[in-house]
């Protein structure tokens, strides 16, 4: 029922997501992987890179980019906060939380 995508680059940047920035080669490289991500329907793919959360759907892909694992992070108005993930895969659907870690 659910298909999970682990990759190191996002398909889009969050920093500059307004733009569809992309971290791919081209643009053409990056909405090709999404087109195979719809044929085989993937529902969630997960990326780092970028050292900040950012959680969004994009037309029925669930895109998660978590990178608060301890690096600095970039400049981003939100998602700076160090974090991970708990991910739940129930008969019902699946939850994704990002778990903020207590400051020391």
């Amino acid at each position: 029922r659910n298909t999970f995508v682990f990759m190191h680059r996002p398909l889009y940047s969050a920093i500059f997501f307004h733009k569809r920035h992309t971290h791919f080669t081209s643009k053409e490289d990056r909405d090709n992987l999404i087109e195979l991500f719809k044929k085989y329907k993937v529902t969630t793919v997960f990326s780092g890179h970028e050292h900040l959360y950012h959680n969004i759907n994009l037309d029925g892909l669930q895109l998660i980019t978590s990178g608060g694992g301890g690096a600095p992070f970039h400049f981003y108005p939100m998602g700076n906060f160090y974090h991970y993930l708990i991910v739940k895969v129930k008969e019902k659907g699946v939850t994704i939380r990002a778990i903020p870690v207590p400051e020391e």
